[in-house]
């Protein structure tokens, strides 16, 4: 076997590794944020009967979990994490519609206030393997919401493994 034959086969299965480490990174992700939204959800009922506020929760646990992980848990990141528990109480349809993006797209996609709305985006999103980018832009063109016969518009550019460890959410969960 030439070293070059060689070089290409190690490169190869390095980059399939990649991703699937990326893929296993955005799995667990995801999972994890959807049952901390869970918490949250159990932790604001049980506190209500004693007349403790949403935000005071959310704030106190956002001061530990940043002491404790950093910022990853800001309230505004827990706020969003309890929006998809909220949104999504059954994890199974969470994952259906989600498996396979990032925390980010699931971000950008909470935003959307219609739900058929937002599957479609998940679904193209998925489909065409966006990058965050690319799905901001499609949501502001307004692609699902337009006549879907100009297939043109769902080009973009693909989610990569480089793009999974860049996102900052991704690093500071991992402490990279």
């Amino acid at each position: 076997m030439e070293t070059k034959e060689i070089k290409e086969k190690i490169s190869h299965r390095l980059e399939q590794a990649k991703r699937k480490i990326a893929t296993l990174i955005n799995q667990e992700m995801i999972v994890l944020y959807w049952n901390i939204g869970k918490m949250l959800k159990e932790e604001i009922i049980r506190a209500r009967t004693g007349g403790i506020s949403q935000d005071v929760i959310v704030q106190s646990i956002s001061k530990v979990l940043n002491a404790r992980y950093g910022k990853l848990f800001s309230t505004d990141n827990l706020l969003l994490m309890l929006k998809a528990y909220e949104l999504y109480p059954v994890i199974h349809l969470f994952l259906a519609e989600f498996m396979g993006l990032t925390w980010s797209h699931v971000v950008t996609l909470l935003s959307i206030k219609d739900r058929k709305t937002r599957k479609c985006y998940a679904t193209l999103c998925k489909k065409h393997l966006w990058d965050v980018k690319t799905l901001q832009m499609k949501i502001k063109d307004r692609i699902c919401e337009k006549d879907m016969d100009n297939m043109d518009l769902l080009e973009g550019h693909r989610i990569t493994p480089e793009d999974v460890f860049a996102d900052p959410r991704v690093r500071d969960l991992l402490n990279l």
